[in-house]
C-alpha cells in the first residue's frame, strides 16, 4: 500500500490478541505499578481478580436490595396519597385535593431520595468494577481468565440467594 502523507502513523504495537499459555506468568494488569514479574505475584493476582469478582457480585446484590426497597417505598407513598385523596373526596371536598396532589408529585421524601442516591453509588461502583475485569479479560493472559471464570462462579454462588431474595425471585440480567 503507497505511503500518505496526510495519514498519521497507524502502528498497533504490535499486541496480539490470542490468549497466552497458562504457564505464563509476566503481565501488567491494569495500571503500570499491578506489573506481574514473579509466580507468587502472579498467584496472589488471580487470588485478587477471584476476590474481586465476588465483590462485583455482592454489588449487585446490595444493588438489587436497594431497588426492591426503593419500589417498596415508592409504593407505599403512592398508596398512602391516593388514600389521603379518596378521603378529601369522599368528604366532598374536591377542592382539598388540588394541593395535596401540588404536594405528592413536590417528590420523594427523604429517605427515599438518600436510597435512592445509595442505590446510584452501588451501581455506578459495580459499572466500574465490571469494566475493570473487562479489561482483566483483554490482557488475554489464560490464567487471568480463568480466575475471572473462578471468581465469576464463587460469586454467583455467595451472592445469588441474597440477590434473588432482593429481587423478590426476579432476576435481572445487567448488560456489561
Amino acid at each position: 500500500m503507497p505511503d500518505m502523507p496526510d495519514m498519521p502513523d497507524m502502528d498497533m504495537g504490535g499486541m496480539a490478541m490470542t490468549f497466552s499459555s497458562l504457564t505464563d506468568y509476566k503481565v501488567k494488569i491494569l495500571w503500570d505499578f499491578w506489573n506481574v514479574t514473579t509466580r507468587w505475584q502472579y498467584a496472589l493476582s488471580c487470588l485478587t481478580i477471584v476476590a474481586l469478582c465476588v465483590l462485583y457480585h455482592y454489588i449487585r446484590s446490595v444493588e438489587m436490595r436497594y431497588t426492591q426497597e426503593l419500589v417498596a417505598g415508592r409504593a407505599a407513598q403512592v398508596q398512602a396519597q391516593q388514600q389521603d385523596l379518596s378521603a378529601l373526596m369522599d368528604e366532598g371536598s374536591g377542592v382539598l385535593a388540588a394541593p395535596l396532589l401540588r404536594a405528592a408529585k413536590a417528590g420523594a421524601p427523604p429517605r427515599l431520595r438518600r436510597l435512592r442516591l445509595r442505590l446510584v453509588a452501588a451501581g455506578t461502583a459495580g459499572y466500574a468494577l465490571a469494566l475493570l475485569l473487562m479489561l482483566v479479560a483483554m490482557t488475554f493472559n489464560s490464567g487471568l481468565f480463568v480466575a475471572l471464570l473462578a471468581g465469576w462462579a464463587a460469586g454467583q454462588w455467595l451472592c445469588f440467594d441474597a440477590g434473588v431474595a432482593a429481587a423478590g425471585a426476579a432476576r435481572v440480567e445487567h448488560c456489561h
